[in-house]
């Protein structure tokens, strides 16, 4: 018995390493104590990058002390505030507008606190007016903007591209019926889903607004007439109604 239960732990444990061989890192991998690790090496550099955009390289030397009190003043701002608004908290992988909107409030204030710190500091004579120009705030907010918001949505774009990958194996290929909220739900559904053997081919709904138009990568086929037309024509498996406040008489 003892070497039975042995054997069949090896093989489980020799699958494991099998596994773990086959496995290909990617950025699907990062998980949010990577993106605050990837912060603190990005958020040092835009500001150097800032005074390159705004003098003549090479800088002048001068600028060394305020550039590094710089960078120390930007990370103990946008990394707490970053923390606040929740972007060390998210899944990146199923990014969607709330997510583009909180990256823009975070990255939006800390600019502003970080310029209206470092202008006060240069008015008051608190920072030496010999330090950095005074654009360098603004142009680190922008780099901020595109470092921040590119690490992170390029998982998402990368998740996007890999549920429209073509080589994926297709399920019931599917009609759905109504081209609302709940439609496009369900399409959302389907394309985030590996659980979920469905192709969704295209939309029919009667509204002539929507007639054409593609929603999630799927185009409006139709109206609700023409379902027996676009079974045959698709060869549709499957009508997936999707009309929650449509009378018996529409679905029937």
């Amino acid at each position: 018995m003892d070497t039975e239960i042995n054997s069949t732990t090896d093989t489980q444990e020799e699958r494991a390493e099998r596994l773990g061989k086959t496995h290909r890192w990617s950025l699907l991998d990062l998980r949010n104590r990577h993106f605050a690790a990837l912060d603190i090496i990005l958020l040092a550099l835009t500001p150097v990058m800032a005074l390159g955009l705004r003098t003549n390289l090479p800088w002048e030397i001068n600028y060394n002390q305020a550039l590094l009190i710089f960078i120390v003043l930007t990370l103990l701002i946008k990394l707490p505030t970053f923390y606040f608004f929740r972007l060390y908290a998210r899944y990146w992988r199923y990014a969607s507008l709330d997510e583009l909107l909180a990256i823009f409030l975070a990255v939006g204030t800390t600019t502003i606190i970080i310029t209206g710190v470092y202008w006060f500091g240069q008015g008051t004579g608190l920072i030496e007016k010999a330090g950095l120009p005074r654009s360098v705030p603004i142009i680190d907010g922008l780099l901020t903007l595109i470092v921040v918001g590119g690490s992170r949505l390029s998982v998402r774009v990368i998740e996007h591209l890999r549920q429209r990958d073509p080589k994926k194996k297709k399920g019931k290929r599917v009609l759905i019926a109504g081209a609302g909220d709940a439609g496009a739900m369900i399409v959302r559904e389907i394309r985030n889903s590996q659980h979920v053997s469905l192709d969704p081919i295209g939309f029919v709904d009667d509204d002539p607004h929507k007639q054409g138009v593609v929603i999630h990568g799927v185009r409006v086929l139709g109206p609700l007439a023409k379902i027996p037309e676009l079974v045959s024509e698709y060869h549709i498996q499957e009508v997936i109604i999707a009309m929650p406040t449509a009378p018996g008489t529409i679905i029937r």
